[in-house]
């Protein structure tokens, strides 16, 4: 599991940046000799109305 804190982007770079995760860590497994059709990436976003810090929501 890799963890990313995003910082404010616009959801256009957003988009472009998650493309460029995916294929990143990708890249990585298949060098590391794991067969590409078992390679999955899945990017979980959880918005800042459901975190808490601090005992007080995030937003």
């Amino acid at each position: 599991m890799v963890k990313i804190k995003w910082t404010k982007h616009a959801l256009e770079e957003l988009d472009d940046i998650a493309k460029k995760i995916i294929s990143g860590i990708t890249k990585v497994f298949v060098d590391l000799g794991v067969p590409l059709k078992v390679v999955e990436v899945i990017i979980q976003e959880i918005p800042k109305s459901r975190w808490g810090i601090d005992g007080k929501p995030a937003t």
